[in-house]
């Protein structure tokens, strides 16, 4: 009976001859032949009784080694000793081994073609990943009813204290050990009065130095599954240094050290904190949607401005409690929610694509912050032809 199996050879170091098992992991032939005098051959020619068979062993082939009569008789001997059983067992090794390989090489195919795509394509497959993965997540609602248009609140109206249930979610995002949470009322009092009966509810994740890039990762778009705070970092980061000169030129300052803070994560302490206004255009280039960005001192919305239009919803995020990020999510009021004015630097100089689009899209929700806010709006209401 004739063995068949897989093998490769190879010069060693000291010049001798090992046969290697190139298919299995089992090591029934590799053991005994290698312990044979009949592989013990030294030198870089082999010394065959048959002058036919001589052969320089770093130009055989292993079909060439197959046909050396000291192989063929080593196999055949080997075999006839094997049993049944163990040439079973390396015939399924061998069929697993197969197996893995053509999976090996069809997940090789596939990375191929996703890093071939654009980074337009890459956000639409996470887009329609994140779509077919439904995370169910309880949240809370804060704030009572809104009646329809939009609620009539005077200067000096008072709100009444709402009840909000401590309870926290329940889902842990995927790819993260954080737990979005809902807060008590202390939240509300840091968010402009005449927005907060508009306010739905508000995603709060943990002070834990990461609370500006875990607000990002949960509305990213890609799903809360797949974004985590270490991620949007290294994307924050490396959105930073594309376009280092216009940031440079809207902080009016070098901002290298800002991304060496922001790649180094928590070990960075407070100066690896997501910081605004220099992240605004970053996470909204990085989203590829406008950020409503919400705080006491200022309010503001950045629009993209090195990608095409798009009509995925606005991200909101407000600034809390002195050092701390929240998500917001406001009722509709006619199809739209408040949206504060355009970052100026945008309007001035931004040359982003579909520029006029951006601001169409944008419009009614630019109409709807001075009717809520007209101190806070300066006036200033978008109006597009």
């Amino acid at each position: 009976m004739m063995f068949q199996t897989g093998w490769k050879h190879e010069i060693c170091p000291g010049g001798n001859v090992t046969l290697q098992k190139d298919l299995y992991k089992s090591t029934y032939l590799t053991d005994d032949l290698i312990a044979s005098p009949s592989f013990q051959t030294r030198g870089k020619r082999v010394e065959e009784k048959d002058q036919k068979s001589k052969f320089r062993v770093e130009k055989t082939s292993v079909k060439n080694l197959y046909q050396s009569p000291v192989v063929k008789a080593s196999l055949s001997e080997y075999a006839a000793s094997c049993s049944k059983e163990d040439i079973s067992r390396l015939e399924d090794l061998r069929q697993e081994h197969e197996k893995a390989s053509k999976l090996k090489e069809e997940a090789a195919e596939k990375l191929k073609v996703l890093r071939s795509l654009k980074k337009e394509a890459k956000d639409d497959l996470f887009d329609l990943v994140s779509r077919k993965t439904s995370i169910s997540r309880r949240t809370s609602v804060v704030g009572s009813p809104l009646p329809t248009g939009v609620p009539s609140i005077s200067a000096g109206s008072t709100t009444e204290k709402r009840k909000i249930s401590p309870t926290t979610y329940e889902t842990v995002t995927q790819g993260s050990s954080i737990k979005p949470r809902t807060e008590h009322e202390e939240l509300m009092r840091y968010i402009p009065q005449p927005l907060q009966r508009l306010i739905e509810k508000i995603d709060n994740p943990h002070k834990d130095g990461d609370c500006g890039y875990t607000c990002v990762a949960w509305s990213s778009g890609k799903g809360r599954g797949i974004s985590t705070p270490e991620l949007i970092r290294k994307h924050l980061s490396s959105e930073l240094k594309k376009d280092k000169k216009m940031y440079e030129m809207i902080e009016g300052r070098n901002i290298d050290e800002d991304i060496r803070n922001t790649q180094a994560g928590k070990s960075a302490g407070v100066a690896g904190w997501l910081k605004m206004p220099l992240f605004g255009y970053a996470i909204a280039n990085h989203l590829r949607r406008p950020l409503y960005y919400f705080s006491l001192d200022s309010m503001h919305t950045y629009v993209p401005t090195n990608c095409s239009y798009s009509n995925y919803p606005p991200f909101c995020m407000a600034f809390v409690d002195t050092n701390h990020y929240v998500v917001l999510h406001f009722k509709k009021v006619n199809g739209s929610i408040p949206a504060p004015p355009i970052d100026g630097w945008w309007l001035r100089k931004s040359s982003s694509r579909n520029k006029h689009l951006w601001l169409q899209s944008l419009e009614n929700d630019l109409k709807l912050f001075p009717k809520l806010m007209p101190s806070a709006s300066g006036g200033a209401v978008i109006n597009v032809d």
